[in-house]
């Protein structure tokens, strides 16, 4: 164990310290980047206690230096705890707070990792992170992760970024227990291949919860997506990405609870509820292949100034182009104007877009009732 204490350089505390050294820093304040590419722990004595704040220190033009660069081509595993780590903020350059490469296997713990002008934690590489009890704020984007990287958070919030976490190429991430909330633009983004899990979190309060394009996949389960309340949805669906909904509730987002605009795109939505949402609670257009299950549609564009259509637009589900239904076990009802609506003349629409079906499995005429309540 080696302590380094204010004044004294923690990048000479690394380089002098053996494989699987921990690194206790004491209470006071670091202007330092560094870079670690052995295995070992990196330790404060809490957020408020122990800082390192980046120092502008040019390497490339207009590049500059991670506060804590993790790299190695073989595996190590690095331990971050108790730690506040502050990066950089000017109006040019690329700059990361905590940028993990190569193979490294990082835990990051009661931290708090914040004021990046572009990212505040980014994985690159086919690097791992694990992030645990800890704040990721305060950045362009929270958190970005490509390549094959990976990346699990665990009891832990990350908010008040532009987009609170970034998803791309076969990049994976598994969200539990945390929170993606007050993002000024989307809360999580998945694009080309990307995989991501969510399970018994929230996301919420961002200008739109999780948006899904290309080819990427999400599961969420036992999750809340609520209060989304400046974008078009909770959940947005582009290409042909494929979405599963297990047990979670998506309401109070401004405009769709799920919005689908999709090639060949899959939604499947089961023992969930979508409530409250202020135009639609589902809404399937393009190719789009929709199965719901044991759910609960109820109550959305009820809300006067979210829908000033009503007529039109605000439905329990909207159904348009190529979309196709499968609706079982469920009940759809309370919403102000139909309880499906296809986009068809005879339905209100100014022009026909719906030549496919809707298909109910096990289902009673009052499972479908009480709507048209404006």
């Amino acid at each position: 164990t080696v302590t380094v204490q204010p004044g004294q350089s923690i990048q000479k505390a690394i380089d002098g310290a053996r494989e699987g050294a921990v690194i206790c820093l004491a209470e006071g304040v670091w202007e330092e980047n560094i870079t670690i590419t052995k295995s070992l722990k990196l330790r404060g004595i809490g957020q408020e206690q122990s800082r390192i704040q980046g120092k502008l220190e040019e390497y490339q033009p207009l590049v500059y230096k991670p506060v804590i660069h993790i790299l190695s081509e073989v595996q190590i595993s690095v331990d971050i705890d108790a730690l506040m780590v502050y990066g950089i903020r000017v109006n040019y350059g690329v700059f990361s707070t905590i940028l993990i490469e190569g193979k490294a296997r990082v835990t990051i713990t009661n931290t708090r990792a914040s004021g990046s002008a572009d990212r505040s934690i980014w994985l690159k590489d086919s690097a791992e992170a694990t992030i645990v009890d800890s704040l990721i704020s305060n950045s362009r984007t929270g958190i970005q992760i490509d390549d094959l990287a990976q990346l699990n958070i665990t009891r832990s919030v990350v908010s008040n970024s532009e987009i609170g976490i970034w998803l791309a190429n076969s990049a994976q991430a598994t969200i539990t227990l945390s929170q993606v909330s007050s993002n000024e633009s989307f809360g999580i983004v998945l694009y080309n291949s990307a995989r991501l899990t969510i399970s018994s979190s929230v996301i919420s309060h961002n200008f739109a919860g999780i948006a899904v394009s290309d080819s990427a996949q999400a599961i969420i389960a036992t999750s809340q997506i609520e209060g989304n309340t400046m974008g078009i949805a909770g959940i947005e669906l582009w290409s042909p990405a494929q979405v599963t909904v297990k047990g979670s509730n998506i309401a109070n987002n401004r405009l769709i609870g799920i919005n689908m605009y999709s090639r060949s795109g899959q939604l499947t939505v089961s023992d969930s509820q979508i409530s409250n949402n202020g135009w639609i609670g589902v809404a399937l257009n393009g190719s789009v292949q929709g199965i719901i299950a044991t759910s609960t549609i109820k109550g959305n564009g009820t809300d006067e100034t979210s829908c000033p259509l009503q007529e039109f637009y605000c439905n329990g589900i909207l159904i348009g182009k190529l979309s196709q239904l499968k609706l079982v076990r469920s009940n759809v009802s309370a919403n102000a104007d139909w309880g499906i609506g296809a986009l068809l003349r005879v339905c209100g629409a100014p022009v026909n877009l719906f030549p496919d079906q809707v298909i109910f499995e096990d289902m009673m005429l009052e499972d479908i009732s009480r709507n048209n309540v404006s």
